[in-house]
């Protein structure tokens, strides 16, 4: 079976608390892991950068219930960077060893995306620094989702 990626990036104008991020974290997990797919939610500085990674079909579903984003990853992929994972929330906001400028500077060249391509190396690099701190304290860890 094919595995897709999504990588998008939201502006929001609403103050998300822990608790907040961690009820939206949970209905994410419901339905993700009811669809297959698996992903990463990044919260900071006022935006959203999600990844999320699964079927074609949920994935454009999922999609098309939020609006005003912008996607800038959406290709396949060759193994899922998140199994098991039905969906990570991390608030890079939050007290801790997370790099809030390195964020910001990521989201910033997100804004100038000329559109979604397969790769996009400002995303990997975003997976690849974000992961690690989101995996030290993932807030649910699920079986790994079957392709």
């Amino acid at each position: 079976m094919s595995l897709f990626q999504m990588l998008y990036l939201s502006e929001t104008t609403r103050r998300w608390s822990e608790a907040d991020l961690a009820a939206l974290g949970e209905q994410a997990r419901i339905r993700n892991a009811q669809d297959g797919l698996t992903g990463l939610l990044l919260y900071g500085s006022g935006h959203f950068v999600q990844v999320l990674e699964g079927r074609r079909q949920p994935l454009l579903l999922t999609y098309d219930r939020h609006s005003d984003l912008v996607l800038l990853v959406d290709g396949p992929i060759r193994q899922r960077a998140f199994p098991g994972w039905a969906m990570g929330v991390l608030n890079v906001d939050s007290p801790g060893d997370i790099d809030r400028q390195r964020f910001r500077d990521i989201v910033a060249a997100f804004a100038r995306s000329a559109g979604p391509v397969p790769e996009h190396a400002v995303a990997l690099t975003l997976l690849k620094e974000f992961r690690t701190h989101a995996s030290a304290r993932p807030p649910a860890r699920l079986p790994d989702l079957a392709d």
